[in-house]
């Protein structure tokens, strides 16, 4: 597929024609912050941002998701699957480091045995991105085998020249909306290439990853994770943020003889992660639960889909109200002993 050039000036006009045919989310300034969100006009489109607040993972896997309904009837069970609407979703302004978090949750819940929810819902859904050329201090995607300008998990990208967006079509269900706009030119290529070698020069390697897992295999009864707890307060904004963090619960609600199974996102943060009926917590203290999110990201999803947990958006740098910095809890364990 070649690559492709949209003039600026175009934009609106292209974003506009979009709406028409998908449920269009893309970066919005609310109060809290930019934002992903649902836009019906171009007005309401951010493009001045470095990374939204909230990752795009709530619309592959929404944090509180209606799975089915069931009710009693005289002497059956009935269960009512709750589909969603039909129209496709297209998620526009991704930066790549999303978009490789994306990638990692399709090998969870799309390999082996596929979840129908998730499946039924990316198969809807088109992701373009939008290169990060002016990555944040917070920002690490380099040391976690990502990039500014990686196309992992992508459709299309999106890189912003002087005059012209540059686009990469990834993947055929997105060609089809580009193939009015002109190919790229060698000056457009090599503008693009020089900003993103400019893009990665600014990300200076926090960690050496290569050497996580080999030190992580073998530091379960490390003394180090008595100290990396100390700081953390619970408050799970680490995990809510983060756009690889996956764990959920189930939950029936019900009224009478009727009610609804609910899936909500869970935090290993949370004291009551992983609590049994029985009231046992293999987990019951801080340190473990830490171990846990650090084994999971970095040893487990590492061994298990050949991707790490951890994209390095920095958002549970950013929003830390502890500033309990995960990547000071790698140079950490890298150098205990």
């Amino acid at each position: 597929m070649k690559s492709k050039v949209l003039a600026k000036k175009d934009l609106l006009k292209f974003i506009n024609k979009l709406i028409k045919e998908y449920d269009v989310f893309a970066p919005v300034k609310k109060e809290e912050g930019i934002v992903f969100s649902k836009i019906d006009k171009t007005d309401d489109m951010c493009l001045s941002y470095s990374n939204t607040k909230n990752s795009v993972k709530e619309f592959l896997l929404p944090q509180s998701e209606k799975l089915f309904r069931f009710a009693k009837k005289e002497n059956t069970n009935e269960i009512t699957d709750l589909k969603e609407k039909k129209r496709r979703s297209l998620l526009f302004g991704v930066r790549p480091c999303d978009g490789k978090a994306i990638a990692m949750l399709d090998k969870v819940f799309l390999e082996n045995i596929p979840d129908a929810y998730y499946k039924r819902r990316r198969k809807n859904t088109l992701i373009i991105g939008m290169a990060c050329d002016t990555p944040l201090q917070t920002c690490f995607c380099t040391s976690v085998e990502g990039g500014p300008f990686s196309i992992e998990g992508l459709d299309a990208l999106f890189v912003e020249l002087k005059e012209n967006y540059f686009i990469i079509p990834v993947t055929k269900q997105c060609e089809k909306l580009f193939v009015h706009l002109d190919n790229a030119s060698q000056e457009d290529i090599k503008e693009a290439e020089k900003l993103k070698k400019n893009a990665e020069k600014r990300l200076k390697p926090v960690f050496e990853i290569k050497d996580i897992k080999e030190k992580l295999d073998g530091a379960f009864d490390n003394p180090i994770w008595e100290e990396i707890h100390e700081k953390c307060i619970k408050c799970g904004i680490c995990t809510y943020l983060c756009p690889a963090c996956h764990c959920f619960d189930i939950q029936d609600e019900t009224v009478g003889e009727e009610g609804c199974r609910v899936r909500n996102w869970d935090s290993c943060m949370f004291p009551k992660f992983t609590m049994h009926a029985s009231s046992h917590n293999p987990r019951a203290t801080q340190k473990e639960r830490w171990r846990q999110r650090i084994m999971h990201k970095f040893n487990y999803l590492r061994e298990n889909t050949g991707m790490y947990g951890c994209v390095g958006c920095g958002r549970c740098v950013e929003y830390c109200p502890v500033n309990l910095d995960i990547r000071k809890v790698i140079r950490d364990i890298l150098e205990s002993k």
